[in-house]
């Protein structure tokens, strides 16, 4: 069963979610790609959205046909749109597949993915 989670904690997750990727991506531009700070804001990004998805009846993940820097990805998405940071978002930013896979076991990971036709 999942733990009693209230809007606002969810809402406050969604939003850092939604912050450390601006972060990672500011990052990236202005230190390189495998910097330190970028990796650090990429890891803790993608612990927000472990996080999300394991206590958090709000997201699933689903296959996602964008490729970044070579790597296939996972589409956080909310069951239902959400308005964050002024806009409304149906999804929380993307996953590559190799870390959900260094972050769930293969069990959570068939428990969290949906397949879509977006």
């Amino acid at each position: 069963m999942m733990p009693i989670i209230t809007n606002e904690k969810a809402q406050s997750l969604l939003i850092k979610i939604v912050r450390f990727n601006h972060a990672w991506k500011s990052a990236q531009r202005q230190f390189g790609q495998n910097s330190g700070i970028a990796t650090a804001l990429r890891d803790q990004k993608a612990c927000l959205q472990a996080e999300l998805l394991r206590h958090f009846e709000e997201a699933y993940l689903a296959s996602d046909q964008d490729v970044e820097n070579g790597e296939e990805l996972y589409s956080v998405r909310l069951f239902q749109s959400r308005k964050i940071d002024g806009l409304t978002r149906s999804d929380v930013e993307h996953m590559p597949v190799r870390i959900a896979k260094e972050l769930f076991t293969e069990h959570e990971l068939r428990m969290l993915l949906r397949h879509t036709n977006d």
